[in-house]
């Protein structure tokens, strides 16, 4: 870099000020251009793909206290996705009846620390986790389903209709 010569006296104050706005100019286009590098803090979108799965929706009722379903969520899109959550609570899933009442909240009996968390997911990965759901307000003939979403995240939803027989 040139030096610039100058019969002016610059006065201290200016000079910090002249300072400072080249340097904090040079962090703004510095963030610019990595942004694209970091991962997504955008809400998920059409990137994230949520499902509940069973082994087997249709199942009989008795010698089954509790089935077991599956909730994923995976990262269809090509950048990963940032997820912050404001527990250490992920998922939650709620059991209805043919009537559309709540039957079972799975959180309803468990203790989160309140530990802010940022869970990061890749392209081509997937979260997963297994619901122990219980059948004891289950009567067989009828359907019930299941929903389950993570927490603070909409749009990662999804749901499945449990038959028992």
């Amino acid at each position: 870099m040139g030096r610039i010569r100058s019969n002016h006296a610059v006065s201290r104050p200016a000079l910090i000020l002249v300072l400072t706005v080249l340097v904090l100019g040079g962090c703004a286009r510095s963030d610019r251009a990595t942004a694209d590098a970091t991962p997504s803090t955008r809400p998920p979108g059409p990137t994230l793909e949520a499902r509940l799965e069973m082994v087997s929706p249709d199942f009989p009722l008795t010698g089954n206290r509790e089935v077991q379903v599956t909730y994923a969520v995976i990262n269809a899109g090509r950048r990963a996705e940032r997820l912050q959550f404001p527990t250490e609570q992920r998922i939650e899933l709620v059991l209805r009846g043919p009537d559309g009442t709540s039957l079972f909240l799975w959180s309803e009996d468990r203790l989160f620390a309140a530990t802010p968390s940022v869970v990061l997911i890749n392209p081509g990965e997937r979260l997963e986790y297994a619901v122990t759901v219980p059948t004891r307000d289950m009567v067989a003939g009828r359907e019930y389903t299941a929903e389950a979403g993570l927490v603070g995240h909409p749009g990662t939803g999804a749901s499945l209709v449990l038959r028992p027989r």
